[in-house]
């Protein structure tokens, strides 16, 4: 399921519940961490449509679902991966010069993260594959850049502001369109 912030400010639709999925009627809990920056477009695996957070963003007009298939097997926001952490999906598209806020976790629900991208050149047809990783001490945080394969028009950055772990990329060429997932370790 894809769904739009609606909102001229950050939208968080975090939600800890028990799982709505009779055939997870086993599991305690359902974790799901979202934080979504003015409208920014996620996609989250169609079962948390019947979270309480997510039905109340709706009703609200807070969201709009942009597509949902209730056949969908791929799960692009997982509960409780590996030890408390989470995966998220962001997509963003960068002119010449612009530089942007790709993805952004809470500092104090998250101490770690490592982002998976994958930048294409619309105008000449490249690509480039790259791994991120960061770690922040509160007011500042230091950043790796791991697995570059390919050439693109786009350098990263990780930096803290306003209480959040931001991945912030800047395009030296038009049409640079940034899919990524964030891998965050929960505190």
């Amino acid at each position: 399921m894809l769904i739009k912030n609606l909102l001229n400010s950050k939208l968080d639709i975090s939600s800890q519940e028990t799982h709505p999925d009779p055939e997870r009627a086993g599991e305690d809990t359902l974790h799901m961490a979202i934080v979504m920056r003015p409208g920014q477009t996620i996609e989250i695996d169609d079962r948390y449509s019947r979270l309480r957070n997510i039905n109340e963003a709706l009703l609200k007009n807070w969201i709009q679902i942009i597509s949902y298939d209730d056949s969908a097997t791929s799960t692009v926001v997982h509960p409780e991966v590996g030890g408390g952490g989470d995966l998220t999906h962001s997509t963003l598209t960068l002119n010449n010069g612009e530089t942007d806020t790709v993805d952004e976790v809470d500092i104090n629900t998250t101490k770690t993260a490592k982002w998976f991208i994958s930048v294409t050149d619309a105008t000449n047809n490249t690509c480039m594959s790259v791994e991120v990783y960061a770690h922040h001490e509160g007011g500042s945080a230091t950043h790796s850049t791991h697995v570059k394969l390919g050439s693109s028009k786009v350098k990263f950055d990780v930096d803290v502001s306003g209480g959040m772990l931001r991945l912030r990329a800047t395009a030296t060429a038009d049409t640079q369109i940034i899919n990524a997932q964030r891998i965050s370790i929960t505190i």
